[in-house]
């Protein structure tokens, strides 16, 4: 029969770093995907010059925040 090895505490924690590392880096690369499909924003067909929306509601422009 075989018996369960015994992790250590570094080992434990070099794994867990490497780990959380590749989720970080994996989300990352989601991201930066997902940013570039945003470009096509169609809250944005209304505004005016030097103004920005964040969703349908709020829109920020130089002269007043709506």
């Amino acid at each position: 029969m075989g018996h369960m090895q015994t992790l250590s505490r570094r080992a434990f924690v070099f794994g867990s770093a490497a780990i959380a590392g590749g989720i970080a880096f994996g989300a990352y690369s989601g991201a930066e995907a997902a940013a570039s499909s945003a470009d096509d924003n169609p809250l944005a067909a209304g505004l005016g010059a030097n103004s920005v929306t964040f969703n349908p509601w709020v829109e920020i422009s130089p002269d007043k925040i709506t």
